[in-house]
């Protein structure tokens, strides 16, 4: 007599989320997560400089008197305006700059619309903004309520990347809520 035959034993069903101790792909480096929250933090900075030019600019302009010369405290907020508003295109050149380098797109694209939020404002800069925290989020960063990052845990998430670079420790799974 033959044995009975044996049905096939199925394959091992593995789990499709992470689990602790094992290492996961890593997203991103340390060097573009720091630069995309430098950017982020700088087209605020950025658009506090432009309000500050503009309204310097119009009361310079307020302060004309009823035959058109400037008085002193004109020509002193003009420059002040002048000066900020050099300010502003520093700042969001380079806080476009560096977003840029952290959205991974060509080194003058960054740049360029970082001039360009100076020029176009307050839309420019709020989509810029938005694109960074869209590419923070994907490191694992949940923004507060109303937007905005807390500076801890993206420090302790950059720390978390170098040591990951360095080969120190592997990149623990992420913790469940």
């Amino acid at each position: 007599m033959s044995e009975p035959s044996q049905p096939p034993t199925p394959p091992p069903v593995f789990a499709s989320y992470p689990r602790a101790g094992y290492a996961q792909q890593v997203y991103g480096t340390s060097e573009k997560l720091w630069r995309l929250f430098r950017g982020y933090h700088g087209m605020s900075y950025a658009f506090l400089a432009l309000c500050l030019s503009i309204l310097c600019l119009l009361d310079g302009v307020a302060s004309l008197t009823p035959q058109g010369s400037l008085t002193a405290l004109g020509v002193a907020l003009m420059v002040a305006g002048i000066i900020s508003y050099i300010g502003a295109f520093y700042l969001g050149a380079r806080a476009g700059a560096d977003i840029g380098y952290g959205q991974g797109w060509a080194s003058g694209v960054g740049l360029f619309l970082g001039f360009i939020s100076i020029l176009l404002g307050l839309l420019v800069i709020a989509i810029l903004q938005y694109l960074a925290l869209g590419e923070i989020k994907r490191y694992g960063i949940a923004p507060r309520s109303f937007g905005g990052i807390k500076k801890r845990s993206v420090m302790e998430k950059i720390e978390e990347l170098r040591a990951y670079e360095s080969g120190s420790q592997p990149m623990a799974a992420p913790a469940t809520s």
